[in-house]
């Protein structure tokens, strides 16, 4: 099995890989490349694509991938029961589970919105840091990256803009400081909606949770509603206080749940990044609030 390419004998930049089209397994759906991968399988050394598919890992080898974890495992993973929605949701009754684990993780996406399994490309390994770009030319498959891998290191690819709940769910792996991680949280109000609130990677927190936790406080104080763009300035001191006092009350125990998960899952290296990536980034939220409001209770 291969695990990753590396730059032999020269500097790697711009053109990373070009791959013909005839050469890739395209289908129009993740579930129907699924199911087309199966068919070409079960031909063995009568398709063409046989020795690209020897090359994918086993059933075995995938299991590090979250849908394949025992529920004692899943309960570890104290993040609001993000990752068990996601499997969940990922969940297909009719497709073949090999399959499609093998085409979430390495399917990538065409200019004619179909999706193809596009043989060394899975070789690559994710940098979320280097700049790529992929596109479909005279008949191949493109992929060009701006930055120069020296000789004899390894090459990586962004496989796009994607959270640590994104890279878990479909890849099974976590990377550390990862500047596309954004986490997320529900804000239950007392007789108003809940709150959805996503804090990105520097600790900013969605501005349409803002102003409807902004309106909600407004409301417990008898203040009639007056339309969402209003709400998305300040309405006064004190209702700004008590919102931001509000929201890092929530921030800090989704902290103390994703740490308590980590010291839980001590020896599951996987989760346990999984959580302290989770809690460092709220942690980031809390931060910036406190930054905002110096000595603020919650």
């Amino acid at each position: 099995r291969y695990r990753f390419m590396s730059s032999v004998e020269n500097d790697v930049s711009g053109n990373l890989l070009n791959v013909p089209l005839d050469a890739c397994i395209t289908a129009d759906t993740t579930e129907a490349l699924a199911e087309r991968l199966i068919f070409e399988k079960s031909l063995g050394i009568d398709t063409k694509f046989a020795p690209f598919i020897d090359m994918f890992p086993s059933l075995q080898d995938l299991k590090d991938m979250p849908r394949f974890w025992d529920l004692s495992r899943l309960e570890k993973v104290m993040d609001g029961g993000q990752l068990k929605q996601r499997i969940k949701y990922s969940e297909s009754k009719d497709a073949d589970p090999w399959a499609l684990a093998i085409c979430n993780s390495r399917a990538n996406y065409l200019d004619d919105f179909s999706y193809s399994l596009t043989p060394v490309l899975d070789m690559i390994n994710h940098d979320a840091s280097v700049p790529t770009r992929a596109k479909v030319s005279d008949g191949a498959f493109v992929l060009s990256v701006d930055k120069t891998f020296p000789a004899g290191q390894e090459a990586f690819i962004s496989y796009g803009d994607l959270t640590n709940l994104d890279t878990l769910s479909d890849y099974g792996f976590i990377s550390e400081d990862n500047p596309c991680n954004t986490e997320s949280l529900v804000v239950k109000v007392i007789r108003h909606p809940s709150v959805g609130v996503i804090v990105d990677c520097e600790g900013g927190i969605n501005m349409d949770a803002i102003a409807k936790l902004r309106e909600s406080v407004a409301n417990m104080y008898g203040q009639e509603s007056k339309g969402d763009d209003l709400y998305l300035q300040p309405v006064s001191d004190s209702n700004e206080e008590e919102v931001f006092s509000f929201l890092a009350s929530f921030l800090k125990e989704a902290v103390d749940e994703s740490q308590t998960g980590a010291k839980i899952a001590q020896g599951d290296q996987l989760v346990m990044t999984y959580l302290n990536e989770r809690a460092k980034t709220l942690q980031k939220g809390i931060n910036v609030i406190e930054e905002k409001f110096p000595g603020l209770e919650y």
